[in-house]
């Protein structure tokens, strides 16, 4: 399928688009094959054809879920130290940071605080917590050739795996710390 479409976000005063898929650049996936699509989201295109049109509100739950208050991290700031100095080009508040956990799964965290000992760093879905709004249209439904299957597949297993790590992520500290090693080594690379 390719679709069209925009991404709002519901706010009492109004929503605010902030992604577009352009007839010119679709979003494409295949149904029942695509790792990390929401399953809410796709239950509101099933049956569609080319040319239909789609206008959906999508709650936090059957969305990117819940803000998590455990997926905020306080991390030590000497682990963002290189040659003797923190990193504040790759490190600051609002920056992307990117870590890798103990499994050695790729993960991103977006740094909140940077305090005089501790960098606050939240690991929640850039979404979490809120109402998105979806309207766009239908550009083409084919059915999937049994190569773009297989490969989507592959990328269905590797993203299962990511969910798995980041669940076992939430409840084990340890693993935590251990992300923070892999982003020092990452960062001094």
């Amino acid at each position: 399928m390719e679709i069209a479409y925009k991404i709002f976000l519901v706010e009492k005063d109004g929503d605010t688009m902030i992604y577009e898929f352009k007839e010119s650049k679709p979003d494409r996936f295949i149904f029942g094959h695509e790792p990390g699509m929401l399953e809410a989201f796709t239950n509101h295109l099933e049956g569609l054809k080319a040319g239909d049109e789609f206008d959906f509100i999508l709650s936090p739950i059957e969305a990117f879920g819940e803000r998590d208050p455990n997926m905020v991290q306080k991390i030590d700031k000497q682990i963002f130290v290189i040659d003797g100095e923190f990193d504040s080009e790759r490190v600051y508040e609002g920056a992307f940071v990117p870590l890798m956990t103990a499994e050695g799964m790729r993960i991103e965290g977006i740094v909140k605080e940077v305090a005089d000992d501790t960098v606050t760093v939240d690991f929640n879905h850039q979404l979490a917590g809120e109402t998105v709004k979806y309207t766009g249209k239908v550009i083409n439904v084919r059915e999937a050739t049994e190569e773009e299957k297989r490969q989507q597949d592959v990328m269905s297993e590797s993203t299962t795996f990511l969910k798995d790590g980041m669940r076992r992520l939430r409840k084990n500290k340890l693993s935590m710390f251990g992300i923070i090693v892999l982003l020092l080594i990452l960062i001094t690379i």
